[in-house]
């Protein structure tokens, strides 16, 4: 993986830390789902590491698009699509949402394994139900509000739209997940919404569909690392490199979108 990060990203990574064969017989991850309105007691989970901050944002890959892989103590994909290069199997698989650029049969056979836990959103429902058979792992659905713990790692489903080609009501979703001691907030399909200032994390990795509205998210947003992707490449590139002088209080990762080697 190549990654490029400029030297004031270096000086406020301070500012998140603390913050295909299967065997015979395989043990499958703990899954458990929390709805929105249940009353549970705590979940119980086993002990996590926490990763220093210049470790936790080495473990970042941009394949391109929407497709990241963050590869800690556990390899979680974000709508993978046009994977390439050394790919390990997958942890957990998350999905957005179901266009085409976000939801793709075979790169998801490409990266399953025994214990991958695959999580969709609503909007996927449709396509997991007649497409099923061909992942070959069933999927697990979140609703916006869900949570659920896969073995160590706990996965928050956050609202996702914008008024034209990702509404609400078609149940897209970003994710908010808590490994190796930091949070990450994949937001998914989506635009700027009053309620993404609530959304607490260390990393975010964000759409750039338009320079107004990241500007706009970047304002609201608690998160002091951001990762800009989709599929303007040299957007989201020329966005970084922007916004990293006129935002001096947000860090700006910038990934080198491709195979991973």
């Amino acid at each position: 993986m190549k990654h490029i990060v400029s030297f004031f990203l270096l000086a406020g990574l301070w500012l998140i830390t603390g913050a295909g064969c299967a065997p015979a017989v395989q043990i499958q991850p703990t899954v458990t789902v929390v709805p929105a309105t249940a009353t549970t007691s705590p979940t119980q989970l086993p002990p996590t590491p926490t990763l220093d901050a210049a470790t936790f944002l080495g473990n970042f890959h941009w394949f391109g698009n929407a497709a990241v892989l963050y590869h800690g103590s556990q390899s979680v994909y974000f709508d993978p699509v046009g994977l390439a290069g050394n790919v390990p199997p997958a942890d957990i698989i998350l999905i957005s949402h179901a266009h085409s650029d976000h939801w793709s049969i075979p790169d998801i056979k490409k990266i399953t394994g025994p214990h991958t836990t695959l999580i969709v959103s609503p909007n996927v429902v449709g396509s997991n139900d007649t497409t099923k058979s061909q992942t070959g792992i069933q999927a697990t659905i979140l609703h916006e509000g869900e949570s659920i713990d896969v073995g160590a790692v706990h996965i928050q489903a956050v609202a996702a739209y914008d008024t034209t080609f990702h509404l609400r009501a078609s149940g897209g979703l970003g994710y908010v997940v808590t490994i190796d001691g930091h949070k990450i907030y994949f937001a998914g399909g989506t635009n700027y919404y009053p309620e993404i200032s609530q959304i607490q994390s260390d990393v975010v990795i964000y759409p750039a569909y338009t320079r107004a509205d990241v500007e706009q998210t970047m304002k609201v947003l608690p998160a002091k690392v951001v990762i800009l992707v989709h599929n303007s490449i040299y957007m989201a590139q020329a966005l970084d490199t922007l916004l990293s002088k006129e935002k001096p209080q947000v860090n700006f990762l910038l990934l080198q979108p491709g195979p991973l080697n």
